[in-house]
Order: structure tokens, then C-alpha cells, then sequence
């Protein structure tokens, strides 16, 4: 059955989500304003009709009008409805609609939207919190809706919301000024094109450049400014911005500026190359990966000098990786070799080695797709790929499995962009996106989507499922091992009895996978898996192989979602409900993971077309690093 969604508010906003919405449920409407024709949606003719056995009431009206919105509705709505206020309003508005809602018992909950509506739809990312929250993103994401639940704190997302308008918002009016100052000294497309150039080279290190300047030359900005707001009232206009920018400049010496990230809070993936003979050192940040990315041509061609090279590099083996750039955990000690591709399919190949950490091994058993999220940028950057317009398409052949993804990456301006608005769970901080399309990862390793020619298996005594879409998983449901599938990973790893099984049951799938003696080998991963109990669709957790993961892996998500369309598996049996065509979210120990999954067929019949997901990547640092001697 479809859930019911009723909308109060049917401007631009609401009109735009409401008719992309009612492809996938029932959605009701009312707007005292309303004289256009719905599309797909039924506007009712009051509010209290408009919400009645609605499972979700979403107010999307002008701040002004959000407590009227919500008035008009007490009392109507139904007994386990959730009311989720989409207006761009204060936090403070924001909790006073909250008490009002819980004092008629209303569940509450509150969102805001982070990009242009009228382009996206019901797509349009929005950030959420409430009491409500996990109700409200349950249903939304079952309907393939790109909703990021913050907590049931009401306010936070209105703060987040805000904060990026004061960004977003002042450097507009700045820029208007600014035209207007420039224009009456006949400096307006100068000043244009000026800001166009300034704009486009703003990152990471532009910003703590600016930060840091201003600590130490406060003094001389402001008379800076004020000099500025000067030619403007000489020019006829009201410097209000430059004014205000001068006494905000002003209280730097006494207030100071807010710390950046220390040093412990990175994330990131590290990308490395070698040239001349030393290695130079690159960046992404991602809170739970670090990989080292090496031209292919900078490493020795022989496999064993270079995996010994490789060992000295990271500081294997040794559990804590001192003595080089390893981070003393499997998802810290990754390295990624790329090369321009000979197969006209692809432009670059990348061959993923996993540096092992406590031994003197390195494997190629499997790929790994977070790393493969910083392949095309490096790419771009090394001048394997040109940069082309303000999106640039990198196919990379995967040398594990010799399947090919698809990389988009943001090169406005011609190089590649890190800065950027969009969230990855598990990193504080927003950054550009890198889509990640994948086609031919069916079978990569094992050669089949069902190693066992099975879609559920009974595997020392569980069941299980057995997928290789990209990553070869055994999917177990955590109940079947005395697990709840909500712990953490330090829970999982001290947890000896289950670590144990957990392993017994990976080596027997190994040899039924086709993967002979997996002992020494880092596939296949297995993940325990339970009912989604934050919205989501599946929970889980991933052993890699002994450790348990941070989060979860690319392509052993893409595994797990895949698992999750086979008729009578594993994980079909714990999922959620999901939308046909949207996005599964599979939960993990930090937030959640969307993988899109195209496929056709049913069980064990099932075929997979194409599958994509979205990360972040962002360069750190440029270096160089030293291997310890032979």
C-alpha cells in the first residue's frame, strides 16, 4: 500500500515536489493560493481534508505563515502521522512549531532544503531532524527521496540551513555592491570577471589562507575597507556591506577567528605518486579511509619489488605502521597504482593493493570503491585525463575484476574541484561530489552474480546469500549468529565467540564462492544483517574480514543492495520496504550508504544492468615520502 503525503503549501516548492511524489504515493494538497491544475496529486479544498489518514503532514509555506500552517491541522490529523515543517525559518520558530505540535500530540519533525527546487524535485537533498525524524525518513526514502537525518534535536537543520545562507546570501550582496561600486567607475566588467576568477579558485587552501591573513593583518584590512567604502560613497552608493565588513574585520584582534579542523579530525583518503624516485603525496578527506595513490610508471613494473617498495612505504608490518604513512587499521593502508588504459573502453586502469598491516602481504584479491572515488580526480591532476568543461567523465577499468566505472568529477575552471555541498555520512563536512557509475562489476571476481548458483545457501549451519556484484559478501542475518546487527565495531571485534563463527562461516563460503582458501585472502567479506531502524532500508555490518568496518565499503554496499533485490535471500527477508527505481539505503556504524541498482529478472534469474552511488573525495596535501631502507 502506498503511503498517504499531505502537503500544506503548493508554491514553486511545494507544487514541484508534490507532482515528482505522487509517482510513488498517494499525495494530497491545499493552498489557499492554489489555482493552478495538479499533476498527478489531488488538491483538496481545505486543510483538514487535505490531511485526513495522511501518514506524513509536510508543511512548505513561508516562515510567516508555519504556525498558522500547523493550526490549521491540529486536531485532523491522524493518530501516528508526523508533521515535518519544510520552511526556511529560524531554529528558535522551528521549536516553538515543535512545542505546539507535541502539545496536541503531533509527531514533529523539521527539515530544510539545500539546493534549488524547481531543478531537482523531489530529489532536492534535504537535511532533517525532530523527534519525527526516523518516521519522516523512513517513508520519504522508501519513495527515493535524498534525505539526510541529523537527530532528534529540533533546530540543528534549521541552523545548518542558515549558516550556509549567511555564506551563500552575503557574498551576494557583497557581489551587488560590489558591480555597483565597480560600474560607476567604469570598472564593471573588470570587476565581473574578477569575480568570476576569484570565485572558481576558492578551496580549502584559498579559505585558510584568507582566514589566517586576517588574524594577522587585521589592522591594514580594515582601513582597507574603509578606503573601499569611501570610493563607493564618492561613487553615489551606500557601502552597507563594506561598512560592515570593516567592523567585522575590527573585533578579529579581540574575538579572534574559529579554529579549522585539527589535525585529528582529518579524513581522508591519502593519495600518493612516485616521481624521480621519491613519492609525492596527495589528499582526499573521508573520515574512515586513507589509500596511497601511485602512478603506475613511478613504481617498479616487477609485482614483488613493488609490493616490497609498498610495505616500507606504509610501514608494514607492524600493528601500529610507525615507521611510515599507514594508519595501523586495513582501511587506512590501501594503495591505488593508475595508468592510462591501452582498451579503448577506458581512459585510465586502476589496480587496488591492499597493504596488509600486521604481515609483509600485499593483495590483489579484490578492488575497493572508496578508493576508487579519488582515482578520476588523481587522473585529472596527473594529466592522464583532460579536464573538459565543468564536469569531466574518467572511465577507469578495474584491474581486480576488470569491470568499468564511470567517474563525473567537478572541473569548473578547468581543474578539478574540491569544495562543494554535498554530505557523505561519517564526515562532518561537505564536499564535491564524485558519482561513481558502475557496469560489468556482475560476477567481477567470482565470475557470477551467485558464486554458489544459489540465492540462499546453508553455510555451517546458517544461512546465508553469497553476491559478487563488484565484492564478493556473504550476507547473514545477525539474529542467526546471537548478534543484533546494531553494535558497534568495537562491540563486533570483542565479541571472540562471534568473531570466531564469523570466520568459520567466511572460509566455507570461500571454497563454495569458488575462491579456494581464503585464509590468506581479504574477500570474501561478510555482513550481518538486520532490519533498518533509522529509515533506511537494510542495517549492516561488514567484516573485512576480521575487522569490522567503520562503515561500509562501495562495492560491498552495491553487494549488500544488490542482495537485497534477490527474491527469498537474506537480506531481502531483513529489509525495509523499498521504492522500485529509488535509491536503498543500507545503515552502518556511522549514518547510512544510497546505492541505485539497476537490474532485471527475479531470484536467482536476476541480472544486474548498472549501479551507482555518489562520494566525496578532497586533496589534502602534495608531498614527499621517504621508504624506510631495505
Amino acid at each position: 500500500m502506498r503511503p498517504h503525503v499531505a502537503f500544506l503549501g503548493l508554491g514553486e516548492a511545494g507544487y514541484a515536489i508534490a507532482s515528482d511524489l505522487s509517482a510513488y504515493a498517494h499525495v494530497t494538497g491545499f493552498d489557499p493560493a492554489w489555482t493552478g491544475r495538479p499533476a498527478g496529486f489531488t488538491a483538496m479544498g481545505g486543510p483538514a481534508e487535505a490531511v485526513a489518514g495522511a501518514d506524513l503532514v509536510i508543511g512548505l509555506t513561508a516562515a510567516a505563515d508555519a504556525p498558522a500552517a500547523l493550526a490549521s491541522v491540529l486536531g485532523h490529523t491522524a493518530p501516528d502521522a508526523v508533521y515535518l515543517d519544510l520552511a526556511t525559518a529560524s531554529p528558535e520558530l522551528k521549536r516553538e512549531l515543535a512545542a505546539t505540535a507535541a502539545a496536541h500530540g503531533l509527531s514533529f519533525a523539521e527539515g530544510v532544503l539545500m539546493a534549488p527546487v524547481l531543478r531537482l524535485g523531489m530529489r532536492t537533498p534535504i537535511l532533517m531532524s525532530g523527534p519525527g525524524v526516523v518516521r519522516a525518513a523512513r517513508l520519504l526514502t522508501a519513495c527515493g527521496m535524498d534525505v539526510t537525518p541529523l537527530g532528534g534535536r529540533v533546530g540543528e537543520a534549521a541552523a545548518r540551513k542558515l549558516l550556509r545562507s549567511i555564506v551563500v546570501k552575503g557574498l551576494t550582496a557583497l557581489m551587488v555592491e560590489s558591480l555597483r561600486v565597480a560600474e560607476a567607475q567604469g570598472l564593471g566588467r573588470w570587476c565581473h570577471d574578477h569575480l568570476v576568477e576569484t570565485l572558481t579558485e576558492l578551496d580549502g587552501d584559498v579559505i585558510r589562507r584568507l582566514l589566517d591573513g586576517t588574524v594577522r593583518h587585521s589592522v591594514r584590512r580594515v582601513a582597507e575597507m574603509e578606503a573601499a567604502a569611501e570610493m563607493a560613497e564618492s561613487s553615489g552608493e551606500m557601502p552597507l556591506m563594506t561598512r560592515a565588513t570593516a567592523e567585522v574585520l575590527r573585533s578579529v584582534p579581540g574575538r579572534g577567528i574559529p579554529a579549522p579542523a585539527r589535525h585529528h579530525e582529518w579524513r581522508g583518503h591519502l593519495r600518493r605518486r612516485r616521481r624521480r624516485g621519491r613519492g609525492r603525496l596527495h589528499a582526499d578527506a573521508r573520515r574512515h579511509l586513507e589509500g596511497a595513490y601511485f602512478l603506475a610508471g613511478d613504481l617498479p613494473a616487477d609485482p614483488a619489488r613493488r609490493d616490497d617498495l609498498l610495505l616500507r612505504l606504509m610501514g608494514s608490518p607492524d600493528t601500529a605502521q610507525l615507521d611510515g604513512i599507514g594508519g595501523g587499521h586495513p582501511l587506512t593502508s590501501k594503495v591505488a597504482v593508475v595508468s592510462r588504459s591501452p582498451e579503448p573502453r577506458a581512459d585510465v586502469d586502476y589496480l587496488f593493493l591492499q597493504v596488509h598491516v600486521a604481515e609483509a602481504l600485499v593483495s590483489a584479491g579484490q578492488t575497493c570503491g572508496n578508493i576508487l572515488a579519488g582515482v578520476a580526480p588523481f587522473a585529472i591532476e596527473r594529466g592522464l585525463v583532460p579536464a573538459e568543461g565543468d564536469e569531466t567523465r574518467v572511465r577507469i577499468r578495474i584491474l581486480n575484476g576488470d569491470g568499468v566505472a564511470t567517474a563525473y568529477v567537478d572541473t569548473r575552471g578547468g581543474r578539478v574541484r574540491y569544495a562543494g555541498g554535498t554530505y557523505i555520512s561519517g564526515v562532518p563536512f561537505p564536499a564535491a561530489p564524485v558519482t561513481l557509475c558502475f557496469e560489468g562489476t556482475e560476477g567481477a571476481t567470482c565470475g557470477s552474480l551467485l558464486p554458489t548458483g544459489s540465492v540462499r545457501d546453508e553455510i555451517a549451519g546458517v544461512a546465508a546469500t553469497c553476491v559478487d556484484n563488484g565484492m564478493p559478501v556473504v550476507v547473514v542475518a545477525a539474529g542467526a549468529l546471537g548478534a543484533t546487527g546494531y553494535e558497534s565495531p568495537t562491540e563486533l571485534e570483542a565479541d571472540a565467540a562471534l568473531t570466531a563463527r564469523v570466520e568459520e562461516i567466511r572460509l566455507r563460503a570461500g571454497a563454495l564462492m569458488g575462491l579456494g582458501d581464503v585464509r590468506t585472502t581479504t574477500v570474501p567479506k561478510v555482513a550481518l544483517v538486520a532490519a533498518p531502524r533509522d529509515g533506511g532500508t537494510i542495517s549492516a555490518r561488514t567484516f573485512i574480514p576480521h575487522r569490522v568496518h567503520t562503515s561500509i565499503g562501495v562495492l560491498g554496499a552495491v553487494s549488500v543492495a544488490t542482495a537485497v533485490l534477490l527474491d527469498g535471500s537474506v537480506a531481502a527477508e531483513a529489509a525495509g520496504r523499498t521504492a522500485p527505481g529509488g535509491p536503498l539505503r543500507i545503515e552502518h556504524p556511522t549514518g547510512y550508504f544510497d546505492a541505485l541498482i539497476e537490474v532485471s529478472g527475479t531470484g536467482a534469474g536476476l541480472r544486474v544492468r548498472r549501479s551507482g552511488v555518489v562520494r566525496t573525495a578532497r586533496k589534502l596535501f602534495d608531498g614527499v615520502v621517504w621508504p624506510r631502507r631495505p
